[in-house]
């Protein structure tokens, strides 16, 4: 399975992006093999509208199974969700501990709805 979580910086012990479009970097794990990739983001996270449609356009494509993120906008949400993309908002921890939580199981996905999209400016 191929999960992801946003992040503003390449270390895995960074936290999880507070907004999902405009983190610079997404960690892309599988928790098969336990490889973990880098995408830069910030050709995404730089525009000043759809940045959030942009990124999870992105990790539709590369077959993502689980998104981890803090805030998302609501176009993103339902981008993922109707690519079967089960997504994690308001997620919080480093990106190490939220891999290895995905990985194990642990995160609660959200189906239906984001607990308020409105608030963010993807």
């Amino acid at each position: 399975m191929l999960v992801a979580v946003t992040s503003d910086d390449k270390s895995l012990e960074a936290p999880v992006a507070r907004r999902f479009g405009k983190a610079r970097f997404v960690f892309l794990a599988d928790t098969e093999t336990r490889v973990v990739r880098i995408i830069d983001n910030s050709a995404h996270a730089d525009l000043h509208l759809g940045s959030g449609a942009r990124t999870a356009e992105m990790l539709e494509r590369l077959g993502v199974s689980w998104a981890a993120t803090g805030e998302i906008g609501e176009e993103a949400f339902e981008i993922l969700r109707a690519g079967g993309v089960k997504v994690v908002p308001h997620a919080t921890g480093t990106c190490r501990e939220i891999l290895d939580r995905l990985a194990a199981g642990g995160l609660e996905a959200v189906g239906l709805k984001v607990a308020d999209p409105a608030d963010t400016d993807e």
